[in-house]
């Protein structure tokens, strides 16, 4: 898995374990997300979909307002009867739109807990409109160049194919000299289409009041 997606294992007594996934909802993974240095959550799997643990399961019915800091903060039971083919698997959203909007901004991405700009060397469209699709957008309005400095950490993004889900699996490298590179500005529509065919395809929804 990537450092942003996997299986939830918390410590506890001195040895790793799992967290079943009863009544484990969209708003405790934001907070798992948000403890490990991401933004929120994208999704929760399947149970058993990053592999089993054959640890002990320390968590079951986790129940979290979103708002805690840590998932230890969460209301949560340590008796279950759970299996391992309920293990819970998250996965966080690893990139944002900075110094903007809901819809717009400098694209920043996380990798390995370090969060850097887009490099807009090499930055195509299909980059664009995987990044907006990953944010739960619409298709890309406008991506341009800019000699912004967000953050002095920089990923480059080489080819990779427009089928994709992640803008983090097209990064090829990374470098922190801000000579070498300008910002990417990102505008993604707030409108998109769901539940189609394809990403060109389907019902039309509006993204209003964020």
């Amino acid at each position: 898995a990537y450092h942003s997606t996997g299986r939830l294992e918390v410590w506890m007594n001195n040895v790793w374990g799992s967290v079943c996934n009863e009544n484990f909802t969209i708003q405790a993974a934001n907070v798992v997300c948000r403890q490990i240095g991401f933004e929120q959550a994208l999704d929760i799997t399947p149970g058993g979909y990053f592999g089993q643990s054959t640890g002990p399961i320390h968590m079951n019915n986790v129940i979290c307002t979103g708002n805690e800091t840590t998932i230890s903060d969460c209301a949560f039971s340590v008796t279950h009867t759970c299996d391992h083919n309920q293990d819970v698997g998250i996965y966080c959203q690893d990139i944002r739109l900075s110094n903007g909007t809901d819809t717009e901004g400098i694209l920043e991405i996380n990798e390995n807990s370090a969060w850097g700009t887009a490099c807009s060397r090499y930055f195509q469209y299909y980059h664009a409109a995987i990044a907006c699709s990953q944010l739960q957008l619409g298709l890309p309005v406008l991506y341009r160049s800019m000699s912004l400095t967000v953050n002095p950490l920089y990923y480059f993004l080489g080819y990779c194919r427009s089928s994709l889900t992640r803008v983090s699996h097209c990064v090829t490298s990374y470098n922190h000299d801000v000579d070498s590179c300008y910002t990417t500005f990102l505008k993604c529509s707030n409108l998109r289409l769901s539940d189609g065919d394809d990403r060109f395809s389907g019902r039309v929804e509006v993204l209003y009041n964020g």
